[in-house]
C-alpha cells in the first residue's frame, strides 16, 4: 500500500515538473504498477575489480580538456525511448533495449550496447544498426579459445568458483580487453543470445571461427564526476561529450528494489558502502531533473538517462533516471569506439588474459618504452598499431623495425618507419600509420612504442596473471616477445627469467596488417642514416649503431658494416661497435641493394679511467696507520680498479708535513707528533682519491735514573754552602721521544734545582731531588742530599769543594754557559674519549649521522665502510667540537646498499679511539605518485616500485596526528586500496619503504611528502 501511495505521489510530482521542465519527463503510467523494481530471477553479477585507472580531468593541468562546443542541458542518444520523454536533442545512436534474463550478463549487455552505439555513429546512419551477441563475449572472456594467429600462448581467464559462465559475472575492463583482441563481437543473427546449440557444447569458434562483425578501434577509461567536489563539472562535461560522440558510456552502480532509493524509474542512493552490482550504459542526461523527483531528496538537481538490460517492459521502456548524486556509481566509466570488422586482416598480439590493470614504469620520470616483436605469417602490409595508455594527455612515438634476428632486441633491426602523436584519454588506442610498411612471410619485425609525459612516471600497460576470489587471469609469456625499458636503447626482454620485470608479462601492443595479394616490385633505397654520427667510447667498451633506410617499402634492407681502423674500433654485421684501442676510427654502413648508399659515424676511444682507488700496506687495505716516534718510515701502495685501467700513476700528498711527509713513491716519514692524512690521487683525470690517517704517537719513557758524571747516584752529602751538583738522567728506551724532565726539590731551604738539573746548596739539612718525566709516562726518580754544618778551615773546604765537584772553580762559568740550552716544547698529547652514541637516518639528501658531543673535542673525523665490508674510508673532517651532525650525500643514489659508519673525536693533535659503529641500509625516499578517492569511504594510493626494499608502510594523518599505519610486505606492490574510512574527513597520506637485513635489523626510508585527499 505504501508503495502504491508513493507511485501516486510521483504522478503528481511529475505533472508539476511538466510545468517547469521543457526537456525530459517520465510519466508514472509508463511504469508497470504490478512489476517488481528488479525483475524476479534477474542476476546482479557486475563484479568489483578493486582497481581503478581513471583520472579526473579536474586535476589535469592541460588545455586539452576534451569538451568540444557547447553542451545542452539535456540530451538523448536514443530514439527508442517512450514518447513521453520530451528531449531537447535526440539522436538515433542507441540500439534497442535487450533483456539479459535469466543470466547474470549485465556486463556483456553493457559492452555490446556501447559497441553497437558507437558503430552506428561511425556509420552515420541508423539503418546500419548492429545487433551483437552478448553470449559470444561471455564465452570468449571465459575460455582459452586462443587467437587466429595462435600468439596468446595459453592466456585465458578461469572461474575458480565453478559457477556457470553465464552466471559468473564480469567487468567492463574484461570486455575491453576481450573485444580489443577481436573476440566476442559476433552478430546476433549468426546465433541468438542463449542459443541452445551453443550452450549445449558447441563453442562460437567451432561455428563461426574467428569472424567478427565489428572491430574495437578505441576504448577510453574516464572518471565519473565526484559531485562532492567543486571541480566536478570538468569530468561531467567529459562524460556528456562521450555520450554525444560515441552514443553511450558504460558505468556500474548498485541496483536495488528498496523503495527508499528507487521510485518510479528514478534512483538515488546515498549509501556508498553498498558498492556496485550492475552494469548499464548512460545514453543521455538532464540537468533539470529536480532533486525532489527521487524517493528521497538528492543533494542537487540533475540525472543521467540510463539504458538497462531488463527488457523494454521494465521501467520507462527499459530506461530510468539515475541521479548525478547517486553515491553507488563507480568512479571508473568506459567508452567503446567500434568500426566495421573488415578494416584489417590480422591482429598480431600477445596480451590474451583480459587483466587490464597491469603496468610497469621506468626508473626515471618522463617516459617509458615498450615493444613487441612479431613474425609475419605471410607477405603483408603493416597499416596500424594498437597500444594502451595509463595516463591522460600522453605523447607517443611509434617506431617500426624490420629484419630482426630471432630473439634479438628490437632496435638491432633496421628502422624503417617512425610516427608521433598524442592521445588525450586513458585506455586503448588504434593509430593508423601514415605509410604502409611491407613485411615478408617469416620476417621478424618489431613495433616499438615510446610513451612520454613531462615530469611524471609513465606506465606501460602489460598483460599479467592476477587472481581474485571470483576470477583468475592467466598470462603466459615467452622470451623474445615483449620488451620494456626507459628508452629504445635500454629495452630488455620481459621473459620469465628477467630480473627487472616480473615473469609472465606481455606488452599490450598490437600490430594490424592486411595481406598482400600481388607481389611488389623491387624497390631500392634512396637514403640511409645512422642513429649517431659520432660516439665516444672507452677502451673495451661497446655500443650498438642502428641504420634506418628509406623509403618504407625498400625490398632489401641488408647493409654492410666496415671500420677504417680496426686497431681502434671494430664493428660486427649488426652494427655493434667495440673499442679496441685509444685513438679514432670511422664506422660506415653501406646498402647492399645496389643503390651504393652509405652513412658514417666517427668513433673516439679514450683510455680506460680508474673507477676506484684504495691505499694499501703490504697488500692489505689501510685507512688508519698508528706509528710511534719520529724519523720512522713505511711504504704505502695503491690498488686501482679496474685492473685494466690505462694510467695507474698517482700523486701522493700530506696535509700536515710537520707530522708526516710522503715522497712520490709513497714512502712516508714521520717528523713530528700528531696526525696527518696521506692522500693518493689518480693522474688519469678521473680525480679519484683515497687517504690514510697516519697517527704519530710519542715513544714513552719506561725507565729513568739520576746520574752524576755519568754514574748513577741516589744520595749526596756535603757541608759546603753554595756547592753545585750537575745532575742528569738516563732514560730508557734510548729512542724515547722526549728526554727532558721536571726537576724538583723537597726542601728549597737546603737546595734548589733548575730546569737543567743543576742543584745548588743553600743551607744545612736534607732534601730530596726528584726528576719527573712529562711525556705522559709519569715516571719519577730521586736523589737525597744531606748538608752538614761546616767544621774545617776555608782552604780545606775549598780543596774539598774542588775535589767533590771534580771541576776547577775557574771553569764554573764555562760549565754554566754550556748548561744554558733552551728546552724544546713538548706537544699537548692528551687523552680524548670517543663518541659514545652514533645514530644514522635515511633522509632525501642521503644518510644523516648524529653523535653525542665529546667534552674537549676540537673536531671529529667520519669514516664509512661500503657494503658493510672492505676497509674504512675517511669521508669527512668536521672542524669544531660543537658540530655533531653530518649528511653523507655521496651515497644518495645508492639505493639498497648496506653501509657502516664510525666517528672519532679530535683534540689538538690527539685522535680518540674508535667510537661505536652504526649500520644502515641506504633507502631512497619513496615516491608517492597519487592518492585518490575510490568510492565514498575508500582511497587508493599508488607509488613508484623500489625493487631493492622488502616492503612499504603507509600512514594516514588526521589533524597532524597519525591515525593508522598499514604495512605492505611485498616490494612488487605499487598500490593499495584503503577501505572503511570516514566520509567527509580529510586525510594526509605518507609512504616509506623498509628493508629487513638478516641478523642486522630493519631499516626505514624517510617518510615521503604528504598528499591530501578529502572523502
Amino acid at each position: 500500500m505504501v508503495k502504491i501511495i508513493k507511485k501516486i505521489l510521483c504522478v503528481i510530482l511529475t505533472l508539476v515538473l511538466l510545468l517547469t521542465n521543457t526537456y525530459f519527463s517520465i510519466f508514472a503510467e509508463q511504469v508497470n504498477e504490478n512489476s517488481e523494481i528488479i525483475p524476479k530471477g534477474m542476476l546482479l553479477n557486475y563484479r568489483d575489480m578493486g582497481e581503478n585507472i581513471s583520472k579526473s580531468f579536474a586535476d589535469e593541468k592541460s588545455e586539452l580538456l576534451p569538451v568540444r562546443g557547447t553542451l545542452p542541458s539535456s540530451y538523448s542518444a536514443s530514439a527508442n525511448i517512450p514518447e513521453s520523454i520530451v528531449v531537447e536533442q535526440t539522436e538515433d545512436h542507441t540500439s534497442p533495449v535487450k533483456s539479459q534474463s535469466p543470466y547474470g550478463t549485465c556486463w556483456a549487455h553493457a559492452a555490446m550496447s556501447m559497441a553497437e552505439s558507437s558503430y552506428m555513429i561511425n556509420k552515420k546512419t541508423a539503418s546500419d544498426a548492429l545487433d551483437l551477441n552478448e553470449y559470444h563475449l561471455v564465452h570468449y572472456a571465459y575460455s582459452a579459445a586462443g587467437d587466429s594467429l595462435d600468439l596468446f600462448g595459453g592466456d585465458y581467464l578461469s572461474n575458480p568458483t565453478g559457477t556457470s559462465i553465464l552466471e559468473q559475472g564480469g567487468h567492463n575492463s574484461i570486455s575491453l580487453c576481450v573485444l580489443a583482441n577481436w573476440q566476442g563481437a559476433s552478430g546476433a543473427s549468426q546465433s541468438t543470445y542463449g542459443d541452445t546449440q551453443i550452450n549445449n557444447g558447441q563453442t562460437p569458434e567451432s561455428i563461426l571461427g574467428y569472424d567478427d562483425a565489428a572491430h574495437m578501434q578505441n576504448a577510453y577509461v574516464i572518471a565519473m564526476p565526484d559531485m562532492s567536489t567543486s571541480t566536478y563539472s570538468a569530468d561531467m562535461n567529459v562524460v556528456k561529450q562521450m555520450v554525444k560522440n560515441y552514443g553511450s558510456v558504460g558505468i556500474s552502480y548498485y541496483a536495488t528494489s528498496d523503495s527508499e532509493y528507487f521510485l518510479s524509474s528514478y534512483q538515488y542512493v546515498d549509501d556508498d558502502s553498498l558498492g556496485t552490482n550492475h552494469g548499464v550504459t548512460i545514453v543521455g542526461w538532464n540537468d533539470n531533473i529536480s532533486k525532489t523527483s527521487f524517493a528521497k531528496d538528492a543533494p542537487g538537481d540533475g540525472a543521467w538517462l540510463v539504458k538497462n538490460s531488463w527488457g523494454s517492459s521494465w521501467g520507462a521502456g527499459g530506461y530510468f533516471w539515475l541521479s548525478y548524486y547517486d553515491e553507488t556509481i563507480a568512479e571508473e566509466a568506459y567508452v567503446f569506439d567500434f568500426v566495421e570488422g573488415d578494416n584489417y586482416d590480422n591482429n598480431y598480439q600477445y596480451d590474451g588474459s583480459g587483466y587490464l590493470y597491469g603496468a610497469v614504469s621506468g626508473s626515471c620520470a618522463g617516459q617509458i618504452c615498450g615493444a613487441n616483436a612479431f613474425v609475419a605469417d605471410s607477405n603483408e602490409t603493416l597499416e596500424a598499431v594498437g597500444f594502451y595508455t595509463t595516463d591522460l594527455n600522453v605523447e607517443y612515438d611509434i617506431s617500426i623495425y624490420r629484419n630482426l634476428e630471432e630473439k634479438a632486441l628490437p632496435n638491432t633491426g633496421i628502422l624503417v618507419y617512425s610516427q608521433s602523436g598524442k592521445v588525450e584519454y586513458i585506455g586503448y588506442h588504434t593509430v593508423k600509420l601514415n605509410e604502409k610498411v611491407h613485411v615478408s612471410e617469416g620476417e621478424r619485425y618489431a613495433v616499438v612504442i615510446t610513451l612520454k609525459k613531462s615530469g611524471e612516471y609513465v606506465g606501460l600497460a602489460v598483460d599479467k596473471s592476477q587472481s581474485y576470489s571470483w576470477v583468475e587471469f592467466h598470462s603466459y609469456a615467452k622470451s623474445g616477445e615483449s620488451y620494456a625499458g626507459n628508452s629504445i636503447d635500454t629495452l630488455q626482454d620481459l621473459n620469465p627469467t628477467n630480473t627487472s620485470y616480473a615473469s609472465g608479462r606481455n606488452a599490450r601492443i598490437k600490430a594490424f596488417t592486411n595481406e598482400r595479394i600481388t607481389a611488389i616490385e623491387d624497390v631500392k633505397a634512396n637514403s640511409i642514416e645512422l642513429n649517431k654520427t659520432s660516439i665516444t667510447l672507452t677502451d673495451g667498451e661497446s655500443m650498438q649503431l642502428y641504420a634506418s633506410i628509406s623509403p618504407v617499402n625498400v625490398t632489401d634492407l641488408n647493409v654492410d658494416w666496415n671500420t677504417d681502423n680496426p686497431l681502434v674500433a671494430t664493428v660486427d654485421s649488426k652494427g655493434k661497435v667495440t673499442a679496441t684501442g685509444v685513438g679514432t676510427a670511422v664506422i660506415t654502413a653501406t646498402t647492399r641493394d645496389g643503390s651504393d648508399l652509405s652513412a658514417s659515424c666517427s668513433v673516439k676511444v679514450n683510455p680506460i679511467p680508474a673507477q676506484s682507488i684504495e691505499i694499501t700496506e703490504d697488500g692489505n687495505s689501510i685507512a688508519v696507520r698508528d706509528i710511534y716516534g719520529t724519523g720512522k718510515t713505511f711504504d704505502l701502495d695503491v690498488d686501482i680498479y679496474p685492473e685494466n685501467t690505462s694510467i695507474k700513476e698517482v700523486i701522493w700528498t700530506s696535509d700536515n708535513t710537520e707530522v708526516a711527509t710522503v715522497n712520490e713513491a709513497g714512502v712516508v716519514t714521520t717528523v713530528g707528533i700528531g696526525y696527518a692524512f696521506i692522500t693518493a690521487t689518480t693522474k688519469d683525470g678521473s680525480n679519484l682519491s683515497d687517504d690514510c690517517c697516519v697517527f704519530v704517537s710519542p715513544i714513552l719513557a719506561e725507565n729513568i735514573e739520576i746520574v752524576l758524571n755519568e754514574n748513577s747516584v741516589s744520595q749526596l752529602e756535603t757541608d759546603i754552602i753554595g756547592k753545585k751538583y750537575d745532575l742528569d738522567v738516563n732514560i730508557l728506551p734510548i729512542d724515547a721521544t722526549y728526554k727532558d724532565v721536571l726537576w724538583e726539590s723537597s726542601n728549597v731551604n737546603v737546595a734548589v734545582a733548575d730546569d737543567n738539573g743543576v742543584v745548588t746548596v743553600i743551607g744545612t739539612g736534607s732534601t730530596i731531588i726528584t726528576a719527573r718525566t712529562y711525556d705522559g709516562s709519569c715516571l719519577t726518580t730521586s736523589c737525597s742530599i744531606v748538608v752538614n754544618k761546616k767544621d774545617t778551615d776555608d782552604n780545606n773546604n775549598k780543596n774539598e769543594e774542588e775535589n767533590d765537584t771534580g771541576n776547577n772553580t775557574n771553569n764554573d762559568n764555562d760549565n754554566d754557559d754550556d748548561k744554558k740550552t733552551e728546552k724544546p716544547s713538548v706537544p699537548d698529547v692528551t687523552y680524548i674519549s670517543a663518541p659514545k652514541t652514533l645514530k644514522t637516518t635515511n633522509i632525501s639528501a642521503g644518510i644523516q649521522l648524529n653523535w653525542n658531543k665529546v667534552s674537549g673535542a676540537t673536531g671529529y673525523i667520519i669514516y664509512r665502510k661500503n657494503n658493510g665490508k672492505g676497509s674504512w674510508k675517511k669521508i669527512a673532517t668536521i672542524k669544531g667540537g660543537s658540530k655533531i651532525t653530518y649528511t653523507d650525500k655521496a651515497i644518495k643514489k645508492n639505493n639498497g646498499i648496506v653501509y657502516k659508519y664510525r666517528v672519532r673525536a679530535v683534540k689538538g693533535i690527539t685522535l680518540s679511539t674508535n667510537g661505536k659503529d652504526a649500520t644502515i641500509v641506504r633507502l631512497s625516499t619513496c615516491s608517492l605518485k597519487s592518492v585518490k578517492k575510490s568510492g565514498k569511504t575508500a582511497i587508493k594510493c599508488s607509488w613508484k616500485k623500489n625493487s631493492k626494499v622488502t616492503g612499504y608502510r603507509i600512514r594516514l594523518i588526521i589533524r597532524n596526528k597519525v591515525y593508522k599505519t598499514y604495512t605492505i610486505k611485498s616490494n612488487k606492490t605499487t598500490s593499495k586500496l584503503i577501505k572503511k574510512l570516514t566520509k567527509r574527513k580529510t586525510y594526509k597520506v605518507q609512504i616509506q619503504s623498509y628493508k629487513k637485513v638478516k641478523g642486522v635489523g630493519t631499516f626505514y626510508s624517510q617518510w615521503s611528502g604528504k598528499k591530501t585527499v578529502k572523502l
